[in-house]
């Protein structure tokens, strides 16, 4: 049997195309909090502290796209809690205030987070060129029907589920 495997690195490229101005202020944040020690200890006690979920925030690097997903899911998950942390270090990060950007954020998630399953699928084993090209193809009507979904809501927000 035969592996393909140049669909994913396609699909990888495709999903770097994604990366938006949020992509920065969210790594910008990351990095605060995570590049300094201290910093990064006292996030860790401020979140136990308020009996969080998590215990800490995930580090992205690009050598790791597939940690963007979860890093950024993490993140959308604390927003509230990093920008308290951060407004106490006297620093302000004012996209945490804005609902355009929460909005872009959220969009951001979710679509790294399908690209996320795509591309576990597309890794499992034992796979054949037709079944990944299926999974192509299905994830691909999946973005029609988003686009379509989001046209009409951006005409009429009201009609939307």
């Amino acid at each position: 049997m035969m592996k393909y495997q140049s669909i994913m690195h396609q699909e990888n490229l495709c999903g770097k195309a994604l990366k938006m101005d949020v992509m920065h202020i969210v790594m910008k944040t990351v990095n605060f909090i995570r590049a300094k020690g201290l910093n990064h200890r006292q996030f860790q006690e401020f979140l136990k502290s308020m009996d969080g979920d998590y215990g800490d925030i995930i580090y992205f690097t690009e050598v790791r796209w597939l940690s963007r997903s979860n890093m950024l899911k993490r993140f959308y998950n604390l927003r509230n809690e990093m920008k308290f942390f951060i407004e106490s270090k006297s620093k302000f990060v004012p996209e945490l205030d804005d609902e355009n950007w929460l909005t872009d954020l959220a969009f951001l998630v979710d679509i790294t987070s399908h690209l996320n399953e795509l591309n576990m699928r597309l890794q499992s084993e034992n796979q054949l060129i037709n079944g990944m090209f299926q999974t192509i193809n299905a994830f691909e009507m999946k973005l029609k029907l988003w686009k379509t979904i989001l046209s009409i809501s951006i005409r009429s927000p009201s009609t939307v589920l």
